[in-house]
């Protein structure tokens, strides 16, 4: 559970501004893990619901939508490699097995 007073004192605004940093204790707490190695050169600008909706492309500043459910990070990655040409490989142990398939 979360509740409105943040562990430093930050909300907010304030908290997206830590998660574009990179500070790895602010992106568990306010938007989840983000595992995808895509977020190495993206910036996340917007937040609904404590959940990532919005995030700026590090090289060229287009926006992007990444709402989990709904668009995920497969068009980011996609951009990299056609407009930037880097490549995104997957983190080894970045989605543990889902015991629920087995």
């Amino acid at each position: 559970t979360v509740t409105s007073e943040e562990p430093d004192g930050m909300r907010g605004a304030e908290r997206v501004d830590e998660i574009s940093r990179g500070h790895v204790d602010t992106l568990n707490v306010s938007v989840g893990k983000l595992r995808s190695a895509v977020w190495e050169h993206f910036t996340i600008t917007e937040t609904v619901d404590r959940k990532r909706s919005k995030a700026k492309c590090k090289y060229c500043r287009k926006d992007f939508n990444c709402e989990t459910k709904t668009n995920g990070t497969s068009s980011m990655k996609k951009h990299l490699e056609k407009e930037h040409s880097v490549t995104c490989t997957k983190t080894p142990g970045a989605h543990p097995p889902n015991p629920s398939r087995y």
